[in-house]
């Protein structure tokens, strides 16, 4: 579903700049992590890096990378609320401390950009396919589910669920 969403905001968000990658929040938080300031908020994360600086802070820089996307996608009024100032510890410092331009394209802000230029598009410029197939799903967060309901304005979507009785899971419950 990650890929079917950058593929879409490509072709429906006008100078769509994916800054917004795993890897590229690793190396930001890495450079980060190794110059935490001598604040009380970060002493936890100080006495982590006490030995082998250089590896444990590769190491939760890989972690924080992956938890900052993941509470983009599941979680997106937290990372607002880190941009708007209404929550202050050290991860909203660390992750307001990445660069602006990396921040403005978080996929929370790209999703509200690709639903408001979706209304307004000359579908004929967008270049997707005819339909869309997702295959032995089991769940999705509301952002997926968000671009999957856009698209479907525009394209067939269709869903293959693996049920291993002939009958509807709902009537037999």
């Amino acid at each position: 579903p990650n890929e079917m969403a950058q593929i879409a905001f490509e072709q429906v968000v006008p100078n769509y700049r994916n800054t917004w990658e795993v890897e590229q929040l690793h190396w930001l938080l890495f450079q980060q992590l190794l110059s935490i300031p001598k604040d009380p908020e970060f002493a936890l994360l100080k006495g982590f890096q006490s030995s082998n600086k250089e590896l444990k802070s590769f190491q939760l820089a890989k972690h924080l990378s992956n938890l900052f996307d993941q509470y983009d996608v599941f979680r997106p009024e937290m990372t607002q609320d880190w941009e708007e100032g209404k929550e202050k510890n050290w991860q909203s410092r660390l992750y307001l401390a990445l660069p602006e331009e990396v921040r403005a394209w978080r996929k929370s802000k790209v999703l509200d950009l690709f639903k408001r230029h979706l209304r307004s598009m000359d579908l004929e410029k967008i270049t997707l396919p005819v339909r869309i197939s997702f295959f032995g799903i089991s769940y999705l967060p509301p952002f997926h589910l968000e671009v999957i309901q856009g698209l479907s304005q525009i394209l067939d979507v269709h869903f293959f669920f693996l049920n291993p009785s002939p009958h509807y899971w709902a009537d037999l419950v």
